[in-house]
């Protein structure tokens, strides 16, 4: 599959902690296990090596299959709390090749008490692989303010035009989850 470096996708959210706890909760596992649940998995396992070079690895589950999928990556760019920059590659197991050569640059900002991340993704081969990037996104971000700030007003389900909502409830809704912000 060929890619654009060129094509792609920003996101920007608002959080009311300080950079450096949004940055926590995006690189601790902890945090990470806690909010982080893409395509109804729960995160299994993670290498975070923190450094220029070092390896980002996330292992999944997916809860209703028992099926695994993991996200690897390696670091570029790293100016802690502020901004990260990574390679980003998907291996899921109904795909035959892995979903690869997706860059991410992350900024973590102060903004009015609180702040913000904005994350770019680039990469993507066609428009059309774009959004349901753009909905996993918003749904990882509803789900990281559902952590950091459970009473804010913005931690709320995402609906991605009026005809596809979408529930982010923060916990896949499974008897022996946690739910998250609790």
């Amino acid at each position: 599959m060929e890619t654009n470096q060129n094509l792609h996708m920003e996101i920007t959210r608002d959080f009311s902690v300080p950079p450096e706890r949004l940055f926590k909760a995006w690189n601790d596992e902890a945090d990470l296990k806690k909010w982080w649940k893409p395509l109804g998995s729960t995160l299994a396992e993670v290498t975070n090596e923190l450094k220029v070079n070092g390896q980002i690895c996330y292992k999944f589950t997916r809860n209703e299959t028992k099926e695994s999928f993991s996200i690897t990556g390696e670091y570029l760019e790293i100016k802690e709390p502020e901004k990260l920059v990574y390679t980003w590659n998907w291996q899921l197991p109904d795909v035959n090749e892995e979903v690869n050569n997706y860059k991410l640059d992350i900024s973590f900002l102060p903004k009015d008490g609180g702040s913000s991340i904005h994350i770019v993704q680039s990469g993507f081969s066609t428009e059309e692989s774009i959004k349901p990037h753009e909905e996993g996104w918003q749904n990882a971000l509803n789900s990281l303010v559902a952590f950091l700030d459970p009473e804010s007003i913005d931690a709320k389900p995402f609906s991605y035009g009026a005809d596809k909502p979408s529930q982010v409830t923060g916990y896949n809704e499974l008897a022996e989850q946690e739910k998250v912000g609790e």
